[in-house]
């Protein structure tokens, strides 16, 4: 009698479910099956269009992106090759890119990271939020954002415009406004009292910054 060992049927198991995801993202894309709107605790996709649902569709729950998929908003786990999305609660963890307009939560891959807003842990070679980011960045390579609170970790270049915090680089060290400290081989910091230093930078932020952070504030 013929023995299986449970790794071996686990491994069969396993190949056998993604052959089936991809055959109905196809389907679904071929024959416009999945819904334009509300939600679904699973999505996975080879390319937009070609997945489960439509990127309209939310997903609360674990997204597949074999190797790229799109949705609005999702609320929790994002895994695969490449994904997109508007909103981001959770874990987005694809090995080449992440995107989210709006993050919350942990962003981790290999080469890029990118979002307009973000809260949380970027974890790439290459971390850039376009406007306003509240946490870490870890790059391998380059960390850019636009205020920053919290803590820029780079080995090559760390670029924001203006933070309160940490700004830590093998090379380059760059902010317009630095209420914190930057180490690094070269430090620039426009509008401090040393525009620029080697090794370490210093500031305690400027008049305008607290004015700005205040009626940004009063805004929202």
């Amino acid at each position: 009698m013929r023995m299986i060992s449970p790794a071996h049927g686990a491994s069969t198991w396993t190949r056998r479910s993604m052959t089936a995801v991809l055959a109905i993202a196809m389907l679904c894309s071929a024959f416009g099956c999945a819904p334009s709107r509300g939600w679904t605790p699973i999505q996975a996709g080879i390319f937009n269009p070609g997945q489960l649902f439509t990127e309209e569709t939310d997903v609360y729950g674990l997204r597949l992106s074999l190797p790229y998929t799109k949705n609005e908003d999702l609320y929790g786990i994002d895994t695969g090759i490449a994904s997109e999305t508007e909103s981001l609660t959770g874990v987005q963890a694809n090995f080449l890119f992440n995107g989210a307009q709006e993050a919350t939560g942990l962003q981790m891959t290999i080469i890029e990271n990118a979002s307009i807003n973000a809260t949380g842990l970027q974890l790439s070679w290459l971390n850039m939020v376009e406007k306003r980011f509240t946490g870490i960045q870890l790059g391998g390579l380059v960390n850019t954002a636009g205020d920053v609170k919290g803590a820029q970790l780079a080995g090559l270049h760390n670029r924001s415009e203006r933070i309160v915090g940490l700004q830590i680089s093998a090379l380059v060290n760059e902010t317009t406004d630095l209420r914190g400290l930057q180490i690094g081989a070269l430090n620039f910091n426009e509008n401090g009292p040393l525009p620029f230093f080697p090794i370490f930078n210093f500031g305690w932020g400027s008049d305008s910054d607290d004015d700005s952070d205040d009626g940004s504030d009063d805004e929202k």
